[in-house]
């Protein structure tokens, strides 16, 4: 809980900061209307951003003391690279949010322009197709856990010692002391002894 409520403390304090601009612009009588519309719009700009590190910052601290307790109680590092690409991609979802919110205060046509993102998305991951194969089978290995660093193995034809489990590949140590990295989706169709 105090991780969440400290996560807190440098969102509030820039609301309040563009809050006190904007009730000081506000209170203004004297201002033209062309600076009216550039501080006003400037004002949306800074308040949209702290409104996305206000939901961003406990999310991301939850993500943060979720992976200490879990490396704590299983002894498995999820936060090598589960968690921080977990983090990573809220991150980008709530600041592309914030981002279509502000143009669409600025009067884009949000519709081309989340359609053009959509086709974009799609084909990048027509490209990377296997790439998100091996990502997902990564995020299934991490959280159903069949095995963790250290365990001897038999998988996908490979016998050794796990040395490392990452989102894209696995590192096995194999007897004659050569590592062999096993891509995830390979591991994830395969029976592991």
């Amino acid at each position: 809980a105090e991780h969440i409520l400290a996560s807190l403390a440098g969102p509030l304090h820039g609301g309040v900061i563009v809050g006190s601009l904007y009730a000081a612009w506000a209170l203004y009588p004297y201002s033209p209307p062309v600076l009216d519309s550039i501080f006003g719009g400037v004002l949306f700009v800074l308040g949209a951003l702290v409104c996305a590190r206000f939901l961003l910052n406990p999310v991301l601290a939850f993500f943060r003391w979720y992976s200490e307790e879990a490396e704590r109680k299983s002894g498995v590092a999820l936060s090598a690279d589960f968690i921080p690409l977990i983090r990573k991609l809220l991150t980008v979802a709530v600041y592309a949010i914030g981002i279509i919110i502000v143009l669409e205060h600025f009067g884009v046509d949000i519709v081309a322009l989340v359609t053009a993102l959509g086709v974009a998305s799609l084909a990048v991951a027509l490209a990377a197709q296997d790439t998100l194969a091996n990502m997902i089978s990564g995020f299934v290995l991490m959280a159903d856990r069949p095995f963790k660093r250290g365990d001897r193995v038999k998988v996908a034809g490979v016998y050794g010692d796990v040395k490392r489990i990452g989102m894209r590949s696995t590192d096995i140590l194999t007897l004659d002391g050569n590592t062999v990295t096993v891509p995830n989706s390979k591991i994830a169709a395969e029976y592991i002894e």
